[in-house]
C-alpha cells in the first residue's frame, strides 16, 4: 500500500464531494488534524478505526491486504485448518469402524 497515494485519493474524493476537512472530521468524529494526516499520507500516525471512519464519510472503501512469501501465507494459515480436518476425519473413521465391528 502506498500511503501517499491513499492520501491523495482521500483528498481528491473529499474535494470532489465538496467537503472541507473540518466537515469530514466532524462527521467522522475525529480531529481535523487526523483528516489532514490521512490526506498527507501519514497513515502510520493514524489509528485504523479513524481511517475507516473518515473513509465512511467520504464513501471510500479501505481494504488491507496481507502478503507473505507469495502463496506461502495461505499454507501457513491453512495448516491449522487442515490439521482439524484430519483429526475430525480420523475420529469419524474410528467411530464408523466401531459401529461396523459392533462395539
Amino acid at each position: 500500500m502506498n500511503d501517499q497515494l491513499v492520501g491523495r485519493a482521500f483528498r481528491a474524493v473529499r474535494v470532489r464531494r465538496g467537503l472541507r476537512q473540518s466537515d469530514v472530521a466532524r462527521l467522522a468524529g475525529v480531529s481535523r488534524w487526523t483528516v489532514a494526516r490521512i490526506e498527507r499520507g501519514r497513515l502510520e500516525r493514524v489509528a485504523l478505526p479513524a481511517v475507516r471512519a473518515v473513509a465512511r464519510v467520504v464513501d471510500v472503501s479501505v481494504e488491507i491486504a496481507v502478503r507473505w512469501e507469495g502463496a506461502g501465507l495461505d499454507r501457513v494459515i491453512g495448516t491449522g485448518h487442515d490439521a482439524l480436518h484430519e483429526a475430525v476425519s480420523r475420529l469419524m473413521a474410528d467411530r464408523a469402524g466401531r459401529r461396523l465391528r459392533g462395539k
